[in-house]
C-alpha cells in the first residue's frame, strides 16, 4: 500500500517537473526569438494616429510613440482624461488627444473622419489596433454587417478611404494595420464575407466565432496588400503583421467563466508575450528608417513574412475589395483608383 503510495507520489513529481521544464522552454524560446524594435527614429513634428490605444498592446505601442515625442491621436470608445494624464507622465510628453471612435457604427467611423479633417493638417502615422476575438454569438450591427468583421474589417477599411487625403498631405505616411497569425488559417469565400456562419460546420458557435475572427485578419491582411498598392504613388506605405500571442483582454468575450479566465491568465504568464514585446513589431514599422520604402508586406517579430496563400491571387483580392466597398456603402468620390 505505501509502497503504491509512494510510486503515485514520485510519477506526479516527475510529471509536475517535466511541465515546469516544459513551460521554462518555452517562455526562454520566446524571450529569446520576439522581435525587438531598434529604431530610433524622432517623432517630433509628426501627428501619429492609433485606435484602440487605450489598452494592452496599444496602450505599450502609444507610450512608445508618445516617448519620441509626437502628437498621438487616440481613437477609442472608451478613452478618459486619466489615460491622457498616465502618458504624459511616464512620456512627459502631454501633446494626446483622445478621440471617440466606434467601429460598430459606419456613421460614428464617418463623424471621426469628418472631425479629423477639419481639425488636422495632415497624418503622418497611422496604426489600426482595434479589434475583438468574439461577440458572442452571430450578431449584426445596424449597418447590417456582421459585428466582428465590422469592428476588425469593415470599419477600419472605410476609415482608411476617408482619410486617404490626410495620408497624402504627410508626402511619406506609414499606415500599421494589426492583423494575425490566424488569417493563415482562413479558408474565406466570397459568400463569406459578410454571412462567415454561413459554411462554418462546426457545431459549437465558439469554434465558429473563431473562423469569424480568422476571416477578419485575413481580410484586413488583404486590405494592406490591396491600400499598398493603390497608395504607393503617393508615398504612403502600408503594411500588416502578427503581434504574437499576449493576453490583452480580447479573450474575455470568449471566456466567459471567472474560474477559466484565470486559467488562461496563469498560463499566459508563462507562454504568451507581454503587452511590451508584442508591441514591438508594430513600433517598428511605424518608425523604423529601414522601412521607409517597404510596403505591402506582413511582419512578425520585426521580419517579413508571405501573406497568408488565401490572398495570392489578385482576382480574388479585387473582388473582396469590390463587395467590401457596397457593404460599406462607399461613395464613388471617396473611392481609390
Amino acid at each position: 500500500m505505501l509502497l503504491n503510495l509512494s510510486i503515485i507520489i514520485s510519477v506526479q513529481s516527475l510529471i509536475s517537473l517535466a511541465c515546469l521544464v516544459i513551460v521554462f522552454v518555452i517562455k526562454t524560446l520566446i524571450n529569446l526569438s520576439h522581435g525587438v524594435c531598434r529604431s530610433n527614429t524622432c517623432l517630433v513634428g509628426k501627428t501619429v494616429l492609433i485606435t484602440g490605444g487605450n489598452a494592452g498592446i496599444g496602450y505599450e505601442t502609444v507610450l512608445g510613440l508618445a516617448s519620441r515625442g509626437c502628437r498621438i491621436i487616440i481613437a477609442s470608445r472608451n478613452n478618459t482624461q486619466k489615460l491622457a494624464d498616465n502618458i504624459t507622465r511616464y512620456t512627459n510628453n502631454g501633446n494626446v488627444v483622445l478621440k471617440y471612435l466606434d467601429y460598430s457604427s459606419l456613421d460614428s467611423v464617418r463623424r471621426f473622419a469628418q472631425e479629423l479633417m477639419e481639425e488636422e493638417k495632415k497624418l503622418d502615422i497611422f496604426i489600426n489596433n482595434s479589434g475583438i476575438l468574439s461577440s458572442n454569438g452571430n450578431i449584426f450591427t445596424k449597418d447590417g454587417l456582421q459585428l466582428v468583421m465590422q469592428i476588425n474589417y469593415f470599419g477600419p477599411f472605410l476609415l482608411l478611404h476617408l482619410l486617404t487625403d490626410l495620408l497624402k498631405k504627410s508626402g511619406s505616411a506609414r499606415v500599421v494595420l494589426v492583423s494575425s497569425i490566424a488569417a493563415y488559417f482562413s479558408t474565406m469565400d466570397m459568400e463569406d464575407l459578410n454571412n462567415p456562419y454561413r459554411t462554418s460546420t462546426f457545431k459549437r458557435s465558439t469554434l465558429k466565432e473563431y473562423i469569424v475572427y480568422y476571416n477578419s485578419k485575413a481580410c484586413i491582411t488583404m486590405a494592406s496588400t490591396e491600400f499598398a498598392r493603390r497608395w504607393k504613388r503617393f508615398g504612403i506605405s502600408v503594411n500588416s503583421l502578427h503581434p504574437g500571442g499576449t493576453n490583452t483582454g480580447i479573450y474575455d468575450n470568449w471566456l466567459q467563466s471567472k474560474f477559466f479566465k484565470g486559467i488562461f491568465k496563469l498560463i499566459s504568464l508563462f507562454i504568451l508575450k507581454s503587452n511590451h514585446q508584442a508591441a514591438q513589431t508594430t513600433l517598428h514599422l511605424a518608425t523604423s528608417y529601414k522601412l521607409r520604402n517597404t510596403t505591402g508586406e506582413y511582419f512578425m517579430d520585426c521580419k517579413s513574412y508571405p501573406i497568408p496563400p488565401l490572398f495570392w491571387s489578385k482576382k480574388f483580392r479585387d473582388k473582396i475589395w469590390l463587395e467590401t466597398e457596397r457593404l460599406v456603402k462607399l461613395r464613388s468620390d471617396e473611392r481609390l483608383d
